[in-house]
């Protein structure tokens, strides 16, 4: 049943990573991979990518797959109603939440880690990767 289970959220995150309706008009999108079946603890594992074009680049693993939030929702996770690109995780009580947002002339792509007690109020957003003059830089996490 677990496996069962896991081969399901694999197909979910396969197709679901990049269905924000925002993204299918821009190149620049949010995207969640399987690295693997699951780690020694029972946990899946995949990958958070930014891409941009052509370019992709890794923001993180995380241990979940991902899935698709509606705009409308956007603002209840902290998620600016103008954001280009979202996706979400959760697993075992550990939501993992990006955007990216125009700023200017860059983009700027945003991370937090939610738990089940965190206040809708409370969620804080950190800058984990910048698109700017055709260079991504992915900074590091605090």
């Amino acid at each position: 049943m677990k496996k069962l289970i896991f081969g399901i959220l694999t197909l979910c995150a396969m197709a679901a990573c990049n269905l924000d309706p925002k993204q299918a008009d821009s190149d620049i999108m949010i995207s969640c991979e399987a690295l693997k079946s699951e780690d020694v603890n029972g946990m899946p594992q995949n990958a958070v990518y930014a891409i941009i074009g052509e370019q992709k680049t890794k923001l993180m693993d995380i241990n979940a797959a991902c899935m698709q939030l509606e705009p409308e929702n956007y603002g209840g996770y902290g998620i600016p109603a103008d954001a280009i690109a979202v996706a979400w995780s959760w697993f075992a009580g550990l939501g993992d939440y990006f955007y990216a947002k125009q700023e200017g002339e860059k983009t700027v792509f945003y991370h937090a880690l939610i738990t089940e007690e965190t206040p809708k109020d409370g969620i804080k957003y950190e800058p984990i990767a910048t698109y700017e003059g055709g260079k991504m830089t992915v900074h590091a996490l605090q």
